[in-house]
């Protein structure tokens, strides 16, 4: 197999590389110890977009992506990664419904010994809606 460039590591970082790369016509190969890519360091995170704790070294990248990459991620994969920035943190979600069982099933799985807690956030046409009125709906609709 031939490439014009090999990248050795398939976390976000690697991944993320090829994709722009193949995106701009250069033939990429990825190189992934594990079965799977993404399977360190990059499944791990805790949800969240941040600059803070990082080292020095990092910034530059964090900050670019935050303003250039993360709120254009879902246009550009054609799939919604469930990202929305609140106030100074930038947040991705995991699971949506519209059953309000299956979301407390999913907060209720969600929570690990990695992850002491989840939070339930609510949304209505793409913008945050109150939590309880968002529980309200979900009875209605439920009662109907």
């Amino acid at each position: 197999m031939n490439a014009e460039v090999i990248i050795v590591g398939g976390g976000i970082i690697g991944c993320a590389a090829a994709y722009n790369l193949a995106k701009n016509g250069v033939s990429v190969l990825v190189l992934e110890g594990s079965d799977n890519i993404g399977n360190g360091g990059s499944t791990r995170n805790g949800g969240g977009v941040r600059q803070s704790g990082r080292d020095p070294r990092e910034l530059p990248l964090v900050m670019y992506s935050i303003e250039h990459i993360w709120p254009h991620l879902s246009d550009m994969l054609d799939t919604n990664v469930e990202y929305y920035q609140e106030g100074g943190l930038c947040k991705y979600t995991y699971g949506a419904s519209t059953d309000y069982n299956k979301v407390l099933r999913t907060r209720r799985n969600t929570v690990t010994p990695l992850f002491k807690d989840a939070f339930i956030i609510a949304f209505r046409n793409g913008e945050k809606m109150n939590i309880n009125e968002a529980i309200a709906n979900f009875k209605k609709r439920r009662n109907k």
